[in-house]
């Protein structure tokens, strides 16, 4: 292999794994601290921009293995050799505007579903449940908790 090829997998590691050693810092550094309560929206940016590098690096590779391939065996050809490269060009660019519509798409997608949930970080599950049932007794209702599900007044409602 050659200086070259060496250096472009290594930028190209460094591009993937960057954001996500980030993020995991900030997690050490979070879990030091007391519960931290944030919103589900902001939980999910974050985890999105950890997660960034894999996100930007891996889609353009899958679709550039996927081109290549289809051109191999669709290029069997050879009258149309000259003309390759600018179908490739063209075709490369309308499955990386593709998969940059459908990660938006997704990332929307997560954004919207995340949006009436708050996440609790830096607890046990035992406490946070201790602590919801003693809110319910609290205000006067009469609980039955089954794992996440608490029954009350008739009523079930679940948790997560």
């Amino acid at each position: 292999m050659s200086d070259s090829f060496l250096m472009l997998a290594s930028t190209l590691a460094l591009i993937a794994v960057v954001p996500l050693t980030i993020y995991l810092f900030f997690l050490w550094l979070w879990s030091r601290n007391a519960p931290k309560l944030m919103s589900g929206v902001q939980e999910t940016l974050i985890l999105l921009l950890g997660l960034s590098g894999f996100l930007l690096l891996s889609g353009p590779l899958f679709i550039s293995t996927i081109d290549s391939t289809t051109r191999w065996y669709l290029s069997s050809d050879m009258s149309q050799l000259r003309d390759l490269p600018r179908l490739q060009a063209r075709n490369w660019s309308i499955m990386a505007a593709g998969y940059l519509i459908l990660l938006a798409t997704f990332i929307i997608g997560c954004f919207m579903a995340r949006l009436h949930h708050s996440v609790i970080l830096n607890t046990r599950l035992n406490d946070v449940f201790a602590a919801i049932d003693r809110a319910f007794e609290q205000h006067g209702y009469t609980t039955m908790r089954q794992g996440i599900c608490w029954r009350f007044n008739g009523c079930q409602q679940r948790i997560h």
